[in-house]
Order: structure tokens, then sequence, then C-alpha cells
């Protein structure tokens, strides 16, 4: 089903873009065609929460959400207020984490630092 551009809360187009593009089937097939000769996986299309949830949640059944990026200022926060929720509640988004760093979170540890002095070393000075 097709829809046309700016008909929910979070929606957003620029004013060079085609506002009848979205409801014609040649821009989504060309915009497929760019995506998989740029070796896209995913394309995030923009919406309100409650019509882009069936989307995102299918997507992490597939194993394809990634981290997407939000490009429209007030974007991020309509998503962590409207998507965000109703994720969490489908148990498909955290609701808090084990570390407060983004490598612990990957249970990926510290490195030594490379730059600092060898404290063991200095000690024996």
């Amino acid at each position: 089903m097709l829809h046309g551009v700016g008909i929910g809360r979070g929606d957003w187009r620029h004013p060079d873009a085609d506002a009848t593009a979205s409801t014609s089937f040649e821009y989504y097939k060309k915009q497929a065609q760019l995506a998989e000769a740029a070796k896209f996986d995913f394309l995030f299309v923009a919406g309100t929460g409650r019509r882009r949830v069936p989307a995102l949640a299918g997507a992490t059944r597939l194993r394809r959400l990634r981290g997407q990026r939000v490009a429209a200022q007030g974007t991020l926060e309509v998503f962590a207020e409207t998507v965000v929720p109703i994720l969490q509640k489908r148990g498909i988004y955290r609701t808090g984490y084990e570390s407060e760093t983004f490598r612990g979170n990957l249970g990926i540890p510290v490195p030594p630092n490379r730059y600092a002095r060898n404290t063991v070393a200095v000690a024996a000075e």
C-alpha cells in the first residue's frame, strides 16, 4: 500500500522533493535499486510511531535492525516518545543496560592506555 507524504506527526519532506513520488511505484522501484546498488540491507521509511512499529518489529525478527540514523531535528524526540515505548512493551527494545559504556554493553574490555607510563615500571624506578 502506498501512502502520500506528510501524513503523520513525525513526517518531513525536503522542499525540493517531489511530493507525488511516494505514491509512484516507479519511485519505490528506483529507491530499491539505488539501495541495492549501494549495498544497503534495510531502508528506514519515516512515518508515525504506530505505523512504523510493525516494520521495525519485523526487521528485528529478521535480524536486520541496526542503528538507524534520524535526520530531521525533532524526529529523534518523536521516535523516542512514540516508537520506543511500544517496542519496549513488545520486548524488542531494551529498557536498561548492564554497563554505563558502549564498550561494556558490547562486552568489549577497555584496552590498556598505550600512552600512559607503565605504573609498575615507574614504581620500580
